[in-house]
């Protein structure tokens, strides 16, 4: 038999993926973690990445609660969650707060530092900060740092120390959080913290 007597070949379709479905009535079905396909599946929630976290916000099921929690964050470690998502979630869950130490000697020790109401992921970040004083820029942005701003723990972000006598003036930080992919950022989130007057 000759190479042209035979039957041509057909390639095999592949196997079709079984998601669970997406929405089932109020209710989000996370794919199964144990499951080859899960993370085939997780992408399909990005097109509704925005009913996920209504879901989130507004079900008194903690199981469901929690399973859109963890859409959210699998679906911003894979890069696929919507810029507008991360606003809403950092706007509603993360807070940038600015403290003063007090020194039993004259001085200023600010902090500005996390606090997390989400579990969002342990995305690392560039992190940059602008002083304002008395309601003016007082510097240039710092020098980058990274780290995992958004974890549920106390993050440092930026501060100040000095010796100097500065009782009686307001300070204020913006915080520049840059998320990159190598050398590029994909997104950006500046915050503002409130005002603080040295005691």
């Amino acid at each position: 038999m000759y190479d042209w007597d035979l039957p041509p070949v057909v390639a095999a379709e592949p196997a079709p993926t079984l998601c669970p479905a997406l929405i089932e009535g109020l209710r989000v079905r996370p794919p199964d973690r144990a499951n080859p396909v899960a993370t085939e599946c997780i992408d399909r929630y990005a097109a509704i990445a925005g009913e996920v976290l209504h879901q989130y916000e507004t079900s008194d099921d903690t199981t469901v609660r929690a399973a859109s929690a963890d859409i959210l964050t699998r679906l911003w470690l894979r890069r696929r969650l919507p810029s507008a998502i991360k606003h809403q979630l950092v706007d509603r869950y993360a807070g940038i707060a600015i403290g003063q130490e007090l020194l039993p000697r004259p001085g200023l020790n600010l902090r500005v530092t996390t606090a997390t109401s989400f579990p969002f992921p342990s995305v690392v970040f560039t992190v940059r900060s602008l002083r304002y004083r008395n309601g003016r820029p007082e510097q240039g942005l710092n020098s980058s740092s990274k780290t995992a701003a958004l974890e549920q723990r106390t993050v440092q972000l930026a501060g100040m120390s000095t010796a100097a006598d500065l009782r009686g003036n307001s300070y204020a930080f913006d915080v520049v959080l840059d998320e990159m992919v190598g050398n590029a950022v994909v997104w950006r989130k500046v915050i503002r913290t409130k005002w603080i007057t040295a005691r």
